[in-house]
């Protein structure tokens, strides 16, 4: 009977580390992201998204690197081709908008994170890439599955942009599609690909299957629709609280749940087209 309470007492300890993990997670998050509120307000340069953002991928950037130097003996050749590819097809994207340093440090966030992710995809549960599996028929399939689930939505938020900005500017459309590389790789692997491994590995020790995949999904969700508009808090936080709860369910968890369904191909395609249309009116 003591063995049984010890094992019940171990289970529920391991249950509460576990949620106190995300939610510890998610705190640092929101503190890092009130604080760079904070500073662009003080500092004035009305960089608000960019000091968001970057502090968001520093705070993953670090969390992958200890995942690499903890499991860096189970790193696979098979990880790091992949890994090379997409964060140079990325890396090409991003350097046509944006200076050398900021691309070096995208590149770099964004290649530990898919061999961190990489590393922690082992479960049942957790999220694969096709390309590491070397089932190329299928990340075929799931580039262009992705693009075509994706166009009600592409053509919504389209719109959305039009009526709200009240101008509509035709861009070049191999440009536009090549703009949205970047933010349809770099994104899925970084903000969803990592983070939510990380957690399903975390939670699916100590957790039901069920709550494993919605915390994993909501911190794979909500941080990064939050770094789209931390301005917006300030101007009309009604506007915020709404933007992120359309942000979230009509984009980021669709792509969350694609990745957690089919795998992370599915999803980048999905991003790519949504930002392909929206560049594609000069939004």
């Amino acid at each position: 009977m003591q063995i049984n309470r010890n094992t019940f007492s171990s289970k529920s300890n391991g249950k509460k580390s576990a949620y106190m993990i995300s939610l510890v997670t998610f705190m640092i998050f929101i503190l890092s992201y009130i604080l760079s509120i904070k500073v662009t307000q003080t500092k004035n340069d009305g960089m608000f998204m960019y000091r968001a953002w970057m502090w968001t991928e520093y705070i993953i950037g670090i969390a992958s690197f200890v995942v690499i130097a903890a499991k860096f003996r189970d790193i696979k050749a098979e990880f790091i081709f992949p890994a090379i590819v997409l964060t140079f097809i990325s890396s090409i994207s991003l350097l046509n908008r944006s200076d050398i340093g900021t691309t070096i440090k995208e590149a770099v966030i964004l290649f530990c994170s898919f061999i961190a992710a990489c590393l922690l995809s082992k479960g049942n549960n957790n999220i694969k890439s096709s390309l590491v599996e070397s089932k190329f028929k299928k990340a075929i399939l799931s580039l262009v599955l992705g693009a075509l689930i994706s166009m009600p939505l592409a053509i919504i938020n389209f719109f959305y942009f039009k009526n709200t900005t009240g101008y509509l500017n035709w861009q070049n459309p191999i440009t536009s599609a090549f703009l949205a590389l970047q933010p349809g790789i770099a994104e899925e692997i970084v903000f969803r690909f990592f983070i939510m491994n990380v957690f399903i590995t975390i939670l699916s020790k100590h957790v039901d299957k069920k709550h494993t995949i919605a915390i994993s999904m909501f911190l794979g969700v909500v941080p990064h629709s939050l770094c789209h508009f931390s301005q917006l808090w300030i101007v009309n936080p009604i506007s915020a609280i709404v933007m992120l709860m359309l942000t979230s369910l009509l984009f980021g968890l669709p792509m969350a749940y694609l990745q957690y369904k089919r795998d992370l191909e599915t999803a980048i395609s999905f991003h790519w087209c949504i930002d392909f249309i929206r560049f594609l009116g000069g939004f």
